[in-house]
């Protein structure tokens, strides 16, 4: 997994309450562990390794920070741009702070959008 996947899914994990623990290893990952007070989805366990976040890549992880996001107060948007095949992810504040994110995936540009946010907060 490359580390701008790896990184922007520790970010979001740690956005959701999640604390990364290195000196934590289980028997069975040999990766250290981040410990989740809550599942990040239904059919998850508490402890995962880094290459066990799955935020960019299931939307069953990914809708509850999205849901986060908006009843924090934030506003987001998502279109389609058929002529040119892509998918466009916005988050967007009353003082007029913006994110934008465009892929040819919609999960890709939510999980950006999202990523670009956490990023600047």
């Amino acid at each position: 997994m490359d580390k701008r996947i790896l990184d922007g899914n520790a970010l979001i994990a740690q956005s959701m309450g999640a604390v990364f623990h290195p000196e934590i290893k289980l028997y069975n990952n040999p990766e250290s562990m981040w410990i989740f007070i809550s599942r990040p989805a239904p059919s998850v366990p508490l402890q995962l390794g880094p290459s066990q976040l799955e935020y960019h890549e299931n939307w069953e992880w990914l809708m509850p920070v999205l849901d986060k996001i908006e009843q924090e107060g934030w506003d987001t948007t998502f279109s389609y741009m058929a002529d040119k095949a892509y998918h466009i992810a916005e988050i967007y504040g009353a003082r007029h702070e913006y994110w934008r994110a465009t892929s040819r995936s919609k999960i890709e540009a939510v999980w950006t959008v999202i990523v670009k946010y956490l990023e600047s907060n």
